[in-house]
């Protein structure tokens, strides 16, 4: 990033991983742990910090801020940075593929879960989805992301992967 000339994020984040306050981890079948960190700085000073292995057949971790945070009402697509932990085409059992999604809701209480797709890769990556017409109608003009889902992880011994801007 910095040989490209790319020290600041192209838009605000609407989130961002600053904040002392910690996340909430809950965790299916998985052992997990989130924190900010100054390791793989991309923007600004911290990045979340996810430490993560199985504990069963369907492994799943949901982080979810402090609050909800308040999405911009024009939005029509979600974008995140990772710092991923694997090749995609050198295939490593000890390190499956993860999937990613960012979990929203309506003002009206309607949950919408937003797939980013699966991490596949061992550098900064900006995951992008641009929303379908129905998440948009779902969420409408006052919706909230209430956290991001990590699913697949069957690893048995502890990987990393670093969030950076949402």
């Amino acid at each position: 990033m910095d040989w490209a000339g790319r020290t600041e994020d192209a838009r605000p984040p609407t989130v961002d991983f600053e904040c002392a306050e910690p996340w909430e981890v809950e965790i299916q079948d998985a052992v997990a742990c989130f924190s900010r960190s100054e390791d793989q700085q991309l923007f600004g000073r911290y990045v979340g910090r996810l430490v993560y292995r199985s504990a069963g057949r369907q492994p799943r971790v949901t982080l979810r801020p402090p609050q909800p945070v308040p999405l911009p009402p024009d939005l029509d697509c979600i974008t995140l940075w990772v710092y991923g932990n694997n090749w995609a085409w050198v295939p490593d059992r000890s390190t499956p593929q993860v999937a990613l999604s960012v979990l929203l809701r309506s003002a009206a209480g309607a949950a919408v879960r937003v797939p980013l797709g699966s991490v596949n890769w061992k550098e900064w990556w900006l995951m992008h989805r641009r929303l379908t017409p129905d998440q948009r109608a779902a969420i409408g003009r006052e919706g909230v992301c209430e956290g991001l889902e990590i699913s697949g992880g069957r690893n048995p011994e502890d990987r990393l992967l670093f969030l950076g801007n949402l």
